[in-house]
């Protein structure tokens, strides 16, 4: 039904990315006909309010501006499944998300619809292809040929609610503003690197609750290249360790450097 209903509405909206009114109403679908499945499913999205102020000043300037409002992406920790169709139904976010969700019950749909763009993790020509559309996508937001916002996991992975991985380049080589979102896992929440075992996990969990925070836009500042400059050679690497190193105090995780290679590895071993 979620998929009929969207490509009818994509039918009728067809130029929504690059206008407004349509982009709205293909939004206010998506965020209905998840809402529906979300109830069926007995799946609840809660937004909290975390402390930020403190942190953001320690690494971005005690005179940073709170109140900036432009963006292009949205960014997020990674734990699963859930959060995907959770900032959908929120936000109406497109993503540039692993080409294996392309046909994932329900998620798979709304994701085509909505504009989201699939990369091979394991092919150097798809990650290059999906570079360039992301850093299209964000020029044609600001230059008002496109109304779709992006969301990019920067960690490449799920990781399990404990830690954060770093965050890849892609996201951040453009030097642009960041719109963060931060998953906060709780008992309720099924997380899991392994899909098999988050399947397993979501059928046998009642009420499943999904907590989030929405935080301030972070964008570079000059007190960010030259306090932090030690952590790294060019400015997209400071910027990214940066963005990283806020998420791990404001969400509380500990830090790792498990790549998406790695996971596959355990993996294949697991199942010999």
């Amino acid at each position: 039904m979620l998929k009929l209903n969207l490509k009818i509405l994509k039918i009728i909206y067809k130029n929504h990315e690059h206008d407004k009114f349509q982009r709205k109403k293909i939004e206010n679908a998506t965020n209905f006909w998840l809402g529906i499945y979300f109830f069926i499913n007995n799946i609840s999205i809660e937004k909290k309010v975390i402390p930020y102020e403190k942190i953001y000043k320690k690494y971005l300037g005690e005179d940073y501006d709170f109140s900036q409002k432009d963006f292009s992406l949205y960014i997020s920790n990674h734990l699963g499944y859930l959060e995907i169709a959770a900032y959908m139904k929120e936000y109406g976010v497109s993503y540039l998300i692993t080409y294996e969700l392309v046909r994932a019950p329900a998620v798979g749909a709304a994701l085509r619809e909505l504009g989201s763009f699939f990369v091979n993790r394991e092919s150097e020509k798809s990650r290059k292809n999906a570079l360039d559309t992301l850093i299209q996508r964000q020029q044609d937001f600001y230059n008002k040929k496109s109304y779709v916002r992006t969301l990019v996991f920067p960690e490449g992975t799920t990781t399990n609610g404990k830690y954060l991985a770093t965050f890849k380049k892609g996201t951040f080589i453009s030097l642009l503003p960041l719109k963060p979102l931060i998953v906060l896992p709780n008992k309720n929440f099924p997380c899991s690197t392994n899909r098999f075992l988050f399947f397993i996990r979501t059928i046998c969990v009642y009420n499943i609750k999904i907590p989030y925070a929405e935080l301030p836009i972070i964008k570079p500042t000059p007190f960010m290249f030259e306090k932090y400059k030690m952590l790294g050679k060019e400015k997209w690497e400071i910027y990214a360790n940066v963005v990283n190193k806020i998420y791990l105090e404001i969400g509380g995780f500990k830090e790792t450097n498990i790549k998406f290679r790695d996971r596959v590895k355990y993996y294949q071993i697991a199942e010999e």
